[in-house]
């Protein structure tokens, strides 16, 4: 007999419910059976398969791979010279150095790899008072006996070398002018190999003084503005102008003299005189003289203004 039968309508319904549930616990069953398995010891699961053109080892070598650090050149060490004065004494050179005429002169330039550079006739005449050597860290030049004809130019240029191959880098040589007076007083001395020249050295820079014939002079007239030094005797001084005539080319006419200052007979005036012929409304502004000597220069100025012409008499 049918089971629809047997059991009517209601028992179909019931036996439709009890079905669906059997069908729920073997499907739940078999999961958790699957699960036990990848789970057990001893078993692996099996790695998917990686895409073609892409790797799977990106993340761990990001992870693993040590952060490469660029090794930065060092700076190149800077060249200088320095002067020794003494036991464990140095002092850094600027661009001249005076050194007494007898007195050793001992320079030190750091590299190490350097060559010198010394007034010529030192390299020619080899009489034993200069001498040469290179240290680990830097080269040294010794002259002993020093005379006034050693005055001059020394020069240290550092070497870039490529295995035995060596040159100077003459964009970064440095250099200092040696002087090497004998005191004579106020005077000074300056030497050449075959000459020695004495010059009468100033103790202090000039301290001009500057005069206008007039601060205001009409247009046609002349004018004369003169700059006075008051110093020391046998002592040149330089005079130099700017003047408002420059801008339009209006030549310089000056005239210049040396005469004793008063009854002191230690003492001179020097002065420059300007002349300005037939001022014109372009010569109206400021003069400036500029004295100079040996011991450094002083400028001063005074201005000038130009009216206009003084109307003719009748």
């Amino acid at each position: 007999m049918p089971l629809g039968k047997l059991f009517g309508p209601k028992g179909k319904l019931v036996l439709s419910i009890l079905l669906i549930c059997a069908v729920i616990f073997e499907l739940a069953y078999c999961q958790k059976d699957v699960q036990k398995r990848t789970n057990s010891p001893g078993r692996k699961a099996k790695p998917s398969k990686p895409k073609a053109g892409k790797s799977t080892n990106k993340v761990s070598r990001a992870l693993t791979e040590k952060p490469k650090i660029k090794a930065t050149p060092a700076a190149p060490a800077q060249i200088f010279l320095t002067q020794v004065l003494g036991k464990g004494k140095f002092q850094k050179v600027e661009e001249t150095i005076s050194v007494l005429t007898g007195d050793t002169l001992e320079l030190r330039c750091r590299g190490k790899s350097v060559q010198w550079g010394v007034p010529s006739y030192l390299e020619e005449d080899d009489d034993g008072r200069l001498s040469i050597v290179q240290h680990e860290r830097y080269g040294s030049l010794t002259l002993v006996n020093s005379t006034g004809a050693d005055t001059g130019e020394y020069t240290c240029y550092p070497m870039y070398c490529e295995d035995t191959d060596c040159r100077k880098e003459y964009n970064k040589a440095v250099k200092v002018f040696v002087f090497f007076p004998a005191s004579l007083g106020n005077l000074r001395q300056s030497s050449t190999k075959y000459m020695l020249i004495y010059h009468n050295y100033p103790m202090a820079p000039p301290a001009p003084v500057i005069q206008a014939s007039s601060h205001s002079v009409a247009v046609g007239d002349d004018l004369r503005v003169s700059c006075t030094v008051m110093g020391e005797k046998n002592v040149a001084i330089d005079f130099t102008w700017e003047y408002p005539g420059q801008q339009i080319g209006r030549p310089l006419y000056t005239q210049e003299g040396i005469s004793q200052a008063g009854g002191d007979a230690a003492l001179q005036q020097s002065q420059s005189i300007l002349l300005v012929d037939e001022v014109r409304e372009v010569d109206q502004g400021k003069y400036t003289c500029t004295a100079q000597n040996l011991q450094g220069a002083k400028s001063v100025s005074t201005t000038v203004k130009v009216t206009k012409a003084k109307p003719k008499k009748p």
